[in-house]
């Protein structure tokens, strides 16, 4: 799995750098599947604030053996937030 063209794991931080109240920040997540069977991609954050929506355009895609799955996560920054800078884990499951 890829992040911002970056490797990337389960359970690392996506760092989102500074957002403001309103915005929507996009990255970009590609994964692929190296293994012999067909793959049902689901992603799961965890500790996102109330308000928050964290969405990957690719969720609940079906990813063939020898295949990439490039797709887009979304945040979007409800307008009562406060601007900052923020982390969170995100986990791709598979099955």
């Amino acid at each position: 799995m890829y992040v911002e063209g970056q490797p990337w794991t389960n359970g690392t931080e996506v760092g989102w750098g500074t957002v403001n109240p309103g915005e929507i920040k996009q990255k970009t997540m590609d994964i692929y599947n190296s293994g012999g069977q067909a793959l049902q991609v689901n992603m799961l954050v965890l500790g996102l604030p109330s308000g928050w929506d964290l969405a990957y355009n690719r969720n609940n895609t079906t990813l063939n053996p020898g295949q990439w799955l490039n797709g887009t996560m979304a945040l979007t920054v409800p307008t009562s937030a406060a601007a900052g800078s923020f982390f969170w884990t995100v986990d791709i499951t598979a099955s």
